[in-house]
């Protein structure tokens, strides 16, 4: 129940002020849906959440990223996060299914736009137990608001 309260009072503080420092993005090769703070900032958080699967299935994965490099029409940023499983709690299995480090880039490719922006990204994932893992990579398309 306290779980259920915190996060309602969580979704319930985010103000049109806030909004105007989120970007949503869409990672369709992967199906994963992002949202993220500002992303031109030297720092921020993004949380992916795979959709297209059962909710059991559901594996969000919250990051931090740094921008280690930013231009008027590209910023290109190192991160890293945990992917994470909410379900698995009620089935008895571990949270965390894995971790994650991301190197990309987010461009701005029409500079009319500047809010329009592509997504590229190398993501290596090793699993909780550090004992296999894949090289991911993400295309996709943000919006800054």
């Amino acid at each position: 129940m306290k779980r259920v309260l915190f996060i309602s009072i969580l979704i319930g503080s985010f103000s049109i002020s806030s909004l105007a420092q989120m970007s949503v993005g869409y990672l369709p090769f992967e199906s994963i849906i992002s949202i993220s703070t500002h992303s031109d900032h030297l720092i921020w958080g993004e949380l992916r959440i795979q959709s297209n699967t059962f909710f059991g299935n559901v594996v969000t994965e919250p990051s931090l990223r740094w921008n280690f490099k930013r231009e008027p029409l590209a910023n290109y940023y190192f991160g890293a996060g945990l992917a994470a499983n909410p379900f698995n709690v009620t089935q008895d299995l571990p949270l965390i299914d894995g971790y994650a480090i991301a190197f990309g880039s987010r461009i701005k490719p029409i500079t009319k736009y500047p809010k329009i922006q592509l997504i590229f990204e190398i993501s290596p994932y090793v699993n909780r137990y550090f004992d296999g893992g894949t090289l991911k990579s993400h295309l996709g398309v943000a919006y800054q608001f």
